[in-house]
Parts: structure tokens; sequence; C-alpha cells
């Protein structure tokens, strides 16, 4: 939709005499062209490098646009001038480093990193520009924003952690290379809902691929969540059958570790429910 939008813009001010066209215009005009000289001219000539370029009831810098169109020679250019390296839209809260991470150009991440774009920060939604690396299969750039200090366990603002995210995407690829780098497989989540797992996560949801590759990279089938639910509970609620006999599988293949005192900090133990405590058995 919004590059929708924005092509019907840049059609209409195509049309219009150069002399009409807004500076906003001009500049969407040349990062779309990659036309470096003119951009500079427009600077040069007194409008801001973050001057508005409007479509519709939205609006974004021109930073924002040649980060999502890989312009890096334009992105260096207008952060060498003050433009707003974590500019953040409007509506979804997206910045010029999401859009370049987004598109995978890698060489625009690096820039926007050397200019002072936030790694760590996040969009309306929570996700990270580590996160959307990953689910977008963009593993260059994850590696080079996991060297920024990103976080492999982190969360949106619902509490899904990226392992979670990938799982419920179905894509199997990021799911096996967040563990690679030390994702945590059994990492609950959610404990304001009664908790979940990424598994949890991908068998509520049906995602029996998912499901079958988390079991594969060890994914604990016996977890019990503070509300009592736990991986089967949440595949028999999706009525995928074949993720439910995956489960019952997997739990036959591997007797349940001895329940043990739940950690506080996690709301879940390896075979009793969260929040049970054994009582101390009598002395002699």
């Amino acid at each position: 939709m919004r590059a929708t939008a924005l092509l019907a813009v840049l059609i209409t001010a195509s049309i219009a005499p150069a002399a009409e066209r807004s500076p906003g215009d001009q500049f969407a005009i040349a990062i779309e062209a990659g036309d470096i000289n003119k951009i500079k001219a427009l600077v040069e000539s007194g409008n801001s490098p973050d001057t508005p370029i409007v479509y519709g009831e939205n609006q974004q810098t021109p930073l924002f646009k040649a980060a999502w169109d890989g312009k890096t020679d334009i992105v260096k250019y207008l952060l060498s001038k003050g433009a707003d390296a974590n500019f953040r839209t409007p509506d979804f809260g997206q910045t010029p480093l999401s859009q370049a991470v987004t598109r995978g150009f890698d060489d625009t991440v690096e820039a926007l990193l050397a200019g002072g774009a936030d790694p760590k920060g996040k969009d309306r939604n929570g996700y990270t520009a580590f996160a959307l690396a990953v689910m977008g299969g963009h593993f260059d750039i994850a590696e080079i924003l996991l060297k920024r200090g990103a976080d492999v366990n982190g969360t949106d603002d619902y509490g899904n952690t990226w392992l979670m995210a990938c799982a419920s995407m179905g894509s199997q690829e990021g799911m096996r290379w967040l563990v690679s780098k030390g994702a945590a497989v059994d990492k609950v989540s959610q404990l304001q809902y009664g908790g979940s797992t990424a598994l949890g996560t991908a068998a509520r949801v049906g995602q029996a691929e998912s499901v079958r590759t988390l079991l594969e990279l060890g994914a604990n089938p016996h977890l019990k969540m503070k509300d009592g639910s736990s991986a089967l509970s949440k595949g028999q609620e999706s009525k995928n059958e074949e993720v439910v006999e995956m489960i019952k599988a997997a739990l036959a293949k591997a007797p349940p570790p001895a329940a043990s005192k739940p950690k506080a900090a996690t709301g879940v133990t390896g075979g009793a429910k969260a929040g049970s405590v054994r009582k101390p058995s009598p002395r002699p």
C-alpha cells in the first residue's frame, strides 16, 4: 500500500512542471533516479535533509526513502548533512534502519549504523531491526546487528520471542539460525497470558513443520506453563492431528525429567505444573 501510494506521488510529481514540484517531491524523484547531484543541489540550496516527502496521510524523509531504495551513497550524504538517522513514521514507527533491513541492503544498514541509527529501536509492534532481519531471512544483516548488541532472546511488545515469531510464521531457517546463535529453545515468555514457549506457539497455530524443527532442536515437550497448558494441549486446541501425533510421539520417546521446585523467574517446570511446590518428606 505504501509503495503504491508513493508511486502515485512520483507519477503525479513527474508530470507536473519542475517549478510546481514541492521540495519533497523533488527529493523523492531524485532518490528514485539515484541522482545524488540533484540531492546535493536541493540541500545546498537551503532545503532540509529531513524535508518531508508526503503521500496521502503519511510522510517520510529523504533518508527513509533512500534507505528503502538501497541508495547507500545518498544515505551517507544525507547523514553527513545532519539527517535524522532515527526518524520514525507516525503510523507504524518504522525507521530508515528498519527499511534497509527489510529490503536486505547490508551496505545501507552499515552506513545507517555508522551514522547513528539505533540498532535496538523498536517499531509500534515491538520489532527490532534484528527481529526483522531474522524473520526476513537476512542473516548476514542479523549477524551485523548481533555484534551491535542485539538480543537473540528478545521479545516484541506482546511477549513473543523472536524464536516464537519464527515458529508462528513457519520460518525453519530462522529458528535454526537463532538457536545456533544461542536462543533458548525452551525460553518461556508471555507469563501475563499463562506462559508459552516456541514449541507451544507452533503447536497452538498448527505449524507442523515448526513443531518438527523445534523438537529436532531439543525443545522439551513435557514443559507445563503457569496456567497448566502444555505443547500437547495447545496442539489439541489447534485441532491439527499431525501436530498432536507428533507431540504425543515425542512425549512417549523421552520420559519427563524429574519434577523440581518451579522457578519463579520462568513460571515453568520440567514435568510439574508451574506454581506447584512439593512438600518435604517427613524426617524419620
